[in-house]
């Protein structure tokens, strides 16, 4: 795993969040897919993410389904 050197003054309190999750697409190592968040956002921004990634593979899950 690639460790980042982040400028740490003023972020405390604050979460490192990948604004596109990984296991949508989004990069793991651009910083421009990093953003932080206060501890409040970030489990609002993680509850969205897990809601929209359920959704998908249970999109995913039921096209397998109906496969011939």
């Amino acid at each position: 795993m690639k460790r980042f050197n982040y400028p740490t003054e003023g972020l405390e309190g604050r979460e490192i969040f990948e604004i596109l999750p990984i296991k949508l697409g989004g990069d793991p190592t651009d910083p421009k897919n990093k953003t932080t968040l206060t501890r409040e956002k970030h489990i609002q921004a993680v509850r969205f993410w897990n809601r929209i990634i359920r959704e998908e593979k249970r999109k995913q899950n039921k096209e397998r389904s109906q496969e011939p």
